[in-house]
């Protein structure tokens, strides 16, 4: 049993998003989202709107790192990108030991979490679920994300690998 004994990364952060400070809409959805508090990070936004850490931006290895020392990491999307693009930030959260906070316009008919418990944690209408997000954080949840992750790509016929 000791050869299959792991820790999960020590959780460092409460919620993280990462990205550029591309627009006004952005701010808009980080402000509305993100959660004040120092266990929370930005990383490489930067904003005065929001109370939180911040980070420079970092190599993708440490990124990815970083996520998984996160209970949750918000996914929101561009304007013009809601509820028609799927990104990669998607995914590699779902894939990581990190829950993905997405946002509702990101995917208003709820079609890409088809698990009926996540469905009701995942997708988030403000930060106080963010929040509450947060605070349900747990290995059972992680392991639902992760099978959820892969029967997105079983519906999508895409060969994948996840730690």
């Amino acid at each position: 049993n000791a050869l299959f004994d792991f820790e999960a990364p020590k959780k460092e952060w409460d919620v993280i998003y990462y990205g550029d400070n591309r627009a006004s809409f952005r701010e808009q959805q980080i402000r509305k989202y993100m959660p004040n508090g120092e266990k929370n990070l930005l990383i490489g936004y930067k904003t005065k709107k929001v109370d939180v850490s911040f980070e420079k931006k970092m190599e993708h290895s440490v990124l990815l790192d970083t996520i998984s020392k996160s209970k949750a990491s918000l996914i929101i999307g561009d304007e013009e990108h809601l509820d028609n693009v799927i990104t990669y930030r998607f995914y590699e959260t779902m894939a990581s030991d990190c829950l993905a906070a997405i946002q509702i316009e990101y995917d208003p008919k709820m079609e890409l979490i088809q698990d009926p418990v996540l469905r009701e944690k995942l997708y988030v209408k403000s930060s106080k679920d963010v929040q509450n997000l947060v605070a349900s954080y747990s290995d059972d949840l992680i392991a639902r994300q992760k099978k959820e992750l892969k029967n997105i790509f079983d519906r999508l016929d895409i060969t994948f690998k996840i730690n």
